[in-house]
């Protein structure tokens, strides 16, 4: 299973938050992402005077590695709809692959091609194959 975390920000905290608690509901109830195993939000770093973290934008997700391109699919139809408001049209999406490489979604730019922005991530995972195969060698 792989793990990848979405950075969910926006104009301010608080519609941050309930973007990516959208989100989180919308990747759990998409039925075509296969070999899912959970979604969640991350909490803040506890700091020294506090007694339990605050929620954050980010989603930590685990699936299997050939439904990462699924839920690349489903967060582009996700911010595609949500790109009709003002307020939606200024969320993006940090997405962190497992071996590190990350890459931005934005709201207001999802005229793009979604089988391109695929083509893009399936590059990054290929070279991360690469890469893991050349510290074998």
């Amino acid at each position: 299973m792989e793990n990848i975390k979405l950075h969910v920000t926006g104009a301010d905290d608080t519609h941050t938050l309930q973007e990516a608690q959208a989100l989180r509901n919308w990747i759990a109830d998409d039925e075509s992402i296969e070999e899912f195993e959970s979604v969640a939000l991350e909490r803040k770093a506890l700091q020294p005077d506090e007694a339990g973290g605050m929620l954050e934008g980010i989603l930590a997700i685990t699936l299997g590695a050939p439904a990462i391109v699924q839920l690349v699919r489903s967060i582009h139809v996700w911010l595609k709809q949500k790109g009709q408001s003002e307020r939606a049209k200024k969320l993006l999406i940090d997405v962190e692959l497992p071996n590190g490489s990350k890459f931005k979604l934005d709201a207001s730019q999802m005229s793009k091609d979604e089988n391109e922005l695929v083509k893009e991530v399936l590059a990054m995972m290929q070279q991360q194959q690469q890469q893991e195969k050349s510290k074998e060698d």
